[in-house]
């Protein structure tokens, strides 16, 4: 008899974990909803290709903000393609002929705007010096 109730006890705290558990699943974490104008956030290069992606199909019209919100650049979004990389359809903002430095985002005529980014010579050189040190500390350990 002592032997049963024992085991029982030993199922509680087990019950219990699951039911607390189960309460907190069901609430999940606040997650933000996916960016509607994907730019490369590391930047782009003044003489190289900027794309922007758009994902709201909606969307009629575009322009480039600089870090003042002042329009710098207007352009027409492509027509709906399949764009691989997401496995959806998306509109393309091409904003290659803009060549000024500076910090700027995307914005379509629906309100939906990009992160900022910056258009700058020296956009990559931190992550090309950040690789070439890790190869000199890789290589200095052997």
């Amino acid at each position: 008899m002592i032997v049963k109730n024992v085991k029982k006890l030993k199922i509680i705290p087990f019950v219990l974990l699951v039911f607390y558990a189960s309460l907190y699943a069901t609430e999940g974490p606040d997650i933000e909803p996916p960016a509607k104008v994907l730019t490369n956030q590391l930047g782009y290069h003044p003489d190289g290709v900027k794309l922007a992606i758009i994902t709201d199909l909606s969307a009629q019209s575009v322009e480039l903000v600089n870090h003042d919100g002042e329009t710098v650049h207007t352009g027409q979004l492509s027509t709906a393609e399949y764009w691989p990389h997401s496995d959806e359809k998306v509109r393309i903002y091409d904003f290659s002929d803009h060549r000024t430095n500076g910090i700027f985002r995307v914005r379509t005529n629906l309100g939906d705007e990009s992160y900022e980014f910056r258009v700058d010579e020296s956009t990559f050189s931190d992550i090309g010096l950040a690789a070439l040190r890790s190869f000199y500390l890789i290589r200095s350990a052997t």
